[in-house]
């Protein structure tokens, strides 16, 4: 491997990078779909007592984004659901 990195150092490096971006993509959920602040607060502390759950989820959702760009998607959806509004 280049630079001495396994696998398993990879996966150390890469891990935080998805959970980062699957709490980022719950956020812009949260917001596009206008939550109440007590709503997101309770989510919020949901995700922090379950933590096990919650980390892979957020892994997994986040990793997903990355390949498919879920924002993306959800930002098109409002803008024509917007459009056909008016």
């Amino acid at each position: 491997m280049a630079f001495g990195l396994g696998p398993k150092t990879l996966i150390y490096i890469y891990l935080p990078i998805t959970v980062l971006a699957g709490v980022s993509l719950l956020t812009f959920l949260f917001h596009q779909y206008r939550l109440s602040r007590r709503v997101q607060v309770l989510i919020w502390i949901l995700a922090a007592l379950f933590l096990t759950f919650s980390f892979p989820f957020a892994a997994f959702f986040g990793l997903l984004d990355m390949i498919v760009d879920y924002r993306k998607t959800f930002a098109g959806m409002k803008k024509s659901k917007d459009n056909q509004d008016k």
